[in-house]
């Protein structure tokens, strides 16, 4: 991984663990009913590669008891954290090296949330991350875009400025905040077959604003502070605008997920 890490995200490892938390939770429902619309089945072989804390695995063994799920990630202390997770969810999760070796064409559906974004070379992981799908499995690739992330009202000119600040430096760092009008084209490369692009959309007429601050953390930002790329004017006055907006009964805010899909012929 080139571009991030839960430890540094925004000086806060616990803070980033819970906004990873209700970044899994948020939209859960809309990835899957689109995963399943995909091939993915109660009983399905679930290999999720970047689980991470294990947040959208923990939800998934909810909905889908059946599952064999797994979980790969670099980092071993967020395998251990994972694993607190899940509980006692039966999952097997490894720290395991990018190339993935020792795995190859063993489940059925294959997903990645939000990793090709900071990988170096995202071509070179989806080839590797779609050669661990069995023949008829699906690979899934959830992902953002970020000058198409979603709506807002009243607007909010300075936290726009901001995004744009986090997607600069993100690419500064060797990420790409913009894949998700890049998933199709990576997917097709693959050669496996039709790829398809569903968009996962939660909004705040259900549960309301304030499940959305995460969204609207400044703190990613205070790594860009300190190294002078981003000054901590801008930063507070957009602080102080999400604060008004989050208190707005009026308020209105909507997220976009791009999930590109694709299913390996039969050998």
């Amino acid at each position: 991984m080139s571009s991030y890490d839960y430890r540094r995200q925004c000086r806060d490892p616990e803070a980033e663990l819970r906004r990873l938390r209700q970044q899994a939770e948020l939209s859960f429902e809309e990835e899957l009913a689109v995963f399943t619309s995909r091939g993915l089945r109660d009983g399905s072989r679930v290999l999720e590669v970047g689980c991470g804390p294990g947040y959208f695995l923990a939800a998934l063994g909810r909905a889908l008891p059946g599952a064999a799920l797994h979980g790969v990630d670099v980092d071993a202390e967020l395998i251990r954290i994972a694993a607190a997770t899940l509980g006692e969810r039966e999952c097997e999760l490894a720290v395991c090296a990018p190339d993935l070796e020792g795995v190859a064409g063993q489940y059925d559906f294959v997903l990645c949330r939000f990793v090709l974004q900071h990988v170096a070379d995202p071509q070179a992981f989806l080839e590797r991350a779609a050669g661990l799908v069995a023949p008829g499995g699906t690979v899934s690739v959830v992902e953002t875009d970020a000058e198409i992330w979603g709506a807002a009202t009243p607007s909010q000119p300075q936290f726009a400025r901001l995004y744009e600040q986090l997607e600069r430096h993100q690419r500064q760092q060797g990420g790409d905040r913009l894949l998700g009008r890049r998933l199709v084209p990576m997917l097709s490369r693959l050669g496996l077959g039709d790829v398809t692009l569903d968009v996962a959309c939660a909004h705040s007429g259900i549960g309301g604003a304030e499940r959305f601050r995460h969204v609207m953390d400044t703190r990613r930002l205070r790594d860009a502070v300190e190294h002078g790329f981003l000054s901590n004017d801008v930063l507070l006055r957009a602080e102080v605008e999400i604060e008004n907006f989050l208190r707005d009964p009026e308020c209105f805010v909507m997220t976009l997920s791009f999930v590109g899909s694709v299913v390996r012929g039969e050998a």
